[in-house]
C-alpha cells in the first residue's frame, strides 16, 4: 500500500537509486506509486523515465499508455506502437496496442492488431472472442463467423459466440439461418456481465421482416422499446411491421 506506507516507500526508493539509479524498474514502481495516489501526470512522467532507462521492457509503455490513455488517446497509441513495432514477438505489447485501438473505437486498426496477437502461438482463448467480436465491427463477416464457431466448438463464451454467429448471419443477409441462430441465442443462459440487447431484439426483427413474419417482427421491436425508451425510430418500424402483416392478411 504505497499510500499507507509512503514514507517507507520513499526510503526504499531513495536507497535504490544510490544502488543504481539507472535502473528503470524502480521508475515503474515510482509511478505505480503515484498512479495510487491518481497522480496520473506524474505517474506517466516516471513511466517514461522508465522507458529511457529500459527501452526494450514493454510494462512501462503499457502503464503509459493506460495511465495517459483518458488524457490523451493518440499519445498513448503512439507511444505503445513503438514497442510493438520494436518487439514484434511480445505478445503484451501486441495485445495492449489492439485493445488501445479498440478503446478508442478503431475498429478496422484493432482487427488487423488482433490478427498479430492471433499470430502469437501464446494468445488467450479471450483474444480468440475479441478478434470475432471486432471482425464483425470491421464488417470482415465470413471471418468472424467462420472464428466464432470455432470458438464456441471448443466450448468458450458461448453466450458471446451465439450472438456472434447470429449477427453475421443476419449481416450477410442468411435470413433463414439467422433466424435459426437467433433462436438459438435467445435460449442460450445469460452469463456473467451479459444481458440481452436492444440490438439483439432490433437484429432479430429485421430478420423476421425479411422473412415476412411481421408480427413476430412487431413484437421485437417493441421489446427495443422496452429497454431503450429513447429510440423512437423504432416506433416506425413497429407501425410498418403491423402494417405489412395486415397487408398480408388481404391478399387472397
Amino acid at each position: 500500500d504505497s499510500v499507507l506506507y509512503k514514507k517507507e516507500c520513499n526510503n526504499y526508493l531513495k536507497d535504490a537509486k544510490k544502488k543504481d539509479k539507472t535502473n528503470g524498474v524502480i521508475y515503474i514502481f515510482e509511478g505505480d506509486m503515484f498512479r495510487d495516489q491518481k497522480d496520473y501526470g506524474k505517474s506517466a512522467g516516471y513511466y517514461e523515465m522508465a522507458i529511457n532507462y529500459d527501452a526494450e521492457n514493454p510494462i512501462p509503455y503499457v502503464k503509459y499508455a493506460s495511465t495517459y490513455f483518458h488524457i490523451a488517446p493518440d499519445v498513448a497509441i503512439s507511444k505503445l506502437k513503438e514497442i510493438a513495432d520494436r518487439k514484434p514477438n511480445s505478445l503484451l505489447s501486441q495485445r495492449e496496442l489492439a485493445e488501445k485501438y479498440y478503446e478508442n473505437g478503431q475498429w478496422t486498426k484493432a482487427a488487423e492488431q488482433y490478427g498479430k496477437v492471433m499470430e502469437n502461438a501464446n494468445h488467450f482463448d479471450s483474444d480468440e472472442s475479441r478478434y470475432v467480436v471486432l471482425l464483425y465491427f470491421g464488417e470482415r463477416y465470413d471471418e468472424s463467423l467462420a472464428l466464432a464457431n470455432e470458438v464456441l466448438a471448443k466450448g468458450n463464451s458461448p453466450f458471446l459466440m451465439k450472438r456472434m454467429i447470429f449477427l453475421n448471419k443476419a449481416a450477410l443477409k442468411n435470413w433463414e439461418e439467422a433466424e435459426v441462430a437467433g433462436v438459438d441465442f435467445f435460449n442460450t443462459p445469460l452469463e456473467a456481465h451479459y444481458t440481452f440487447t436492444a440490438n439483439d431484439y432490433s437484429t432479430y426483427a429485421d430478420v423476421l421482416v425479411n422473412l415476412k413474419r411481421h408480427l413476430e417482427a412487431a413484437a421485437e421491436f417493441e421489446k427495443v422499446i422496452g429497454l431503450d425508451a429513447s429510440r423512437t425510430d423504432i416506433y416506425r418500424n413497429i407501425s410498418a411491421a403491423y402494417s405489412n402483416a395486415a397487408a398480408a392478411d388481404r391478399d387472397p
